[in-house]
C-alpha cells in the first residue's frame, strides 16, 4: 500500500502539471472562509461555480477534500494536508502572474518607439521644446507625438494613460498617484514699464502691488491661481484689468499702458524692451515643474532615454528663452 506521502508527491507534481488555477483559488477561498458562500463572494463567482469547481478538482484527484454536513464545512484530512500545498502553488502562481506582467510591460516600452507626451504651453519657454527637437533628429526612428494643455487638462491625460509622460507643475500631482522628475523651480516676478513709481527697485513685496493696475495669466490656467491667492494672502484683492496666456502680449501692454505685469521669470532680460524692467518679488510662492508619469509604470528604453535628454540639454541657461 503507498504511504499517504508518496501520494502527496505525486498529487503535487499532477497538479503542478495539469493545474486548474480556478479549482485551486475556489478550494483556498473555502479554506480560508470555512463558507461556499463567502468564497463565492470573495471571488465574484456564483456559488453554485465554487462547488463546481471543488467537485471536479475532487474528481482529478480522486480525493474528498471537504466534509459538508448541512451548512457546515470542514476540510477532510486528505483536503488539510493538501491545503498548504495548493497555498503555495497559488501564491507561486500570483508571484509568477505579476512577473510575467512586469516582463511584457518592461518589453512593450523598451521596443515602443512612440512616446507621447502631454505638456502644459510654459514648456516652451523653458526650452523643452527646442530639445525634443533636437532628439528627433538625433534618433529619427522615435515618434514623439505631442500635445499641449492647460494644467487640469494635462493631469487628465496622464490619468488617462494617453500620454506616457506629462509636464505640468507638481502642485496638484498627488504623490502617491505619480512618479515626477524635478525640471525647475519657479518664482513670480514683475514686469513693468521703465516710467513706473516702483521701477527703482530692486525687488518687492507682494504688498507694493497694493492700487496697481495688474496684468495676470487667464482664469483657466494654474498661474492665475497663485496669483491671485498669493496676493490674497498678502491681505489684499488684485485689481486685475488684463488677462493673457502671452508674456509678449502682456509686457507690451505694460510699457503701453504702465500696467504691471505678473508673471514668471523665464524670459530672459535681454528678450525684453528697453523700456520695461522686472523685479524680484521677495515673498512669492515658488513651485515646481515637473516630469509625471503614472507611479505604477517603470521607464525603460527610449521613454528613459527621452527623459533624460530633455533634463540634461533643456534645463541650461541657453535653452531658456
Amino acid at each position: 500500500m503507498i504511504v499517504f506521502e508518496q501520494i502527496l508527491t505525486n498529487l503535487h507534481e499532477k497538479v503542478l502539471l495539469r493545474m486548474n488555477v480556478t479549482q485551486l483559488k475556489c478550494f483556498w477561498e473555502v479554506v480560508n472562509t470555512g463558507s461556499f458562500s463567502e468564497a463565492s463572494e470573495n471571488l465574484y463567482i456564483s456559488q453554485s461555480a465554487v462547488s463546481k469547481n471543488i467537485l471536479a478538482l475532487e474528481k482529478e484527484l480522486e480525493l474528498r477534500l471537504f466534509d459538508r454536513r448541512g451548512r457546515k464545512t470542514s476540510l477532510t484530512h486528505a483536503g488539510l494536508r493538501l491545503a498548504g500545498v495548493f497555498g503555495e502553488i497559488i501564491k507561486n502562481h500570483e508571484i509568477a502572474d505579476s512577473l510575467i506582467k512586469a516582463i511584457k510591460e518592461e518589453q512593450r516600452v523598451i521596443e515602443s518607439r512612440t512616446i507621447k507626451i502631454a505638456g502644459v504651453p510654459t514648456m516652451g519657454n523653458l526650452g523643452i521644446l527646442t530639445a525634443i527637437n533636437k532628439y528627433i533628429r538625433e534618433k529619427p526612428e522615435v515618434e514623439l507625438p505631442l500635445s499641449i494643455m492647460e494644467e487640469d487638462a494635462v493631469i487628465l491625460s496622464l490619468q488617462a494613460g494617453e500620454c506616457d509622460l506629462a509636464f505640468c507643475s507638481s502642485l496638484k500631482l498627488k504623490p502617491d498617484t505619480y512618479k515626477i522628475r524635478r525640471f525647475s523651480t519657479q518664482r513670480f516676478q514683475v514686469f513693468l514699464s521703465s516710467c513706473n513709481e516702483l521701477a527703482g527697485k530692486g525687488q518687492i513685496k507682494l504688498t507694493d502691488l497694493i492700487g496697481q493696475k495688474l496684468i495676470v495669466p487667464e482664469q483657466n490656467s494654474m498661474l492665475w491661481e497663485l496669483c491671485v491667492t498669493s496676493c490674497e494672502h498678502a491681505g489684499f484683492e488684485p485689481d486685475i484689468i488684463l488677462v493673457t496666456n502671452r508674456p509678449e502680449v502682456a509686457i507690451n501692454y505694460t510699457i503701453k499702458s504702465n500696467y504691471l505685469y505678473m508673471g514668471l521669470d523665464l524670459i530672459k532680460p535681454a528678450m525684453l524692451p528697453e523700456a520695461c524692467r522686472v523685479l524680484e518679488i521677495v515673498d512669492s510662492p515658488t513651485f515646481d515643474y515637473v516630469f509625471a508619469w503614472k507611479r505604477e509604470k517603470q521607464l525603460y528604453g527610449y521613454t528613459k532615454d527621452l527623459l533624460d535628454y530633455l533634463i540634461s540639454h533643456s534645463s541650461s541657461t541657453d535653452a531658456i528663452i
